[in-house]
């Protein structure tokens, strides 16, 4: 059994010290959120606990989605995006800033992003993406370690002549 975690909090109205651990097990609507056809639109920041699914799309100033979260829309953000590992988004992505998604995301629309895109192993992003930054690719084994590799596994099977060659 899995405990569902959806929250929505304003910075505007809300700090996360205010809040006592039982009062965190829901969903949490500020003052002047309006939930419209296709998306929700807070005026603040945007909390998704792990394992949530959400029928609507999300539009904020920052978005933080947490493990396994499933969001049926688009995500709109005037800052960060963070989607965090196995999570799986059915719209665009865009952001005004950065973008940071976790291992095996899988986004099914576009990704627009002003700034920076950070993405773990194995992401999907079907429609492609846009970023006016840098793209990080988090984790990949390092030429230097991969060069390591490959010449203790030379040394092993005793070709000592094609290590001097490659180091040189």
């Amino acid at each position: 059994m899995f405990l569902i975690l959806i929250f929505i909090i304003s910075c505007y109205y809300y700090e996360l010290e205010d809040f006592a651990i039982s009062e965190l097990k829901g969903l949490i609507i500020p003052d002047h959120t309006v939930i419209e056809e296709h998306s929700i639109v807070v005026q603040g920041d945007v909390l998704v606990g792990n394992y949530a699914e959400l029928g609507y799309g999300l539009i904020a100033n920052l978005v933080v989605a947490g493990e396994h979260v499933k969001i049926n829309g688009n995500i709109i953000s005037q800052d960060d995006v963070r989607i965090d590992m196995w999570s799986e988004i059915t719209g665009e992505v865009r952001t005004k800033s950065d973008a940071y998604l976790g291992e095996f995301v899988k986004i099914s629309g576009k990704l627009f992003a002003a700034g920076n895109l950070d993405v773990g192993n194995n992401v999907k992003i079907d429609g492609g993406y846009d970023v006016k930054g840098w793209l990080v690719v988090r984790q990949p084994l390092p030429v230097v370690l991969f060069i390591y590799f490959y010449m203790m596994a030379l040394l092993q099977f005793g070709s000592e002549e094609e290590v001097e060659k490659a180091a040189a």
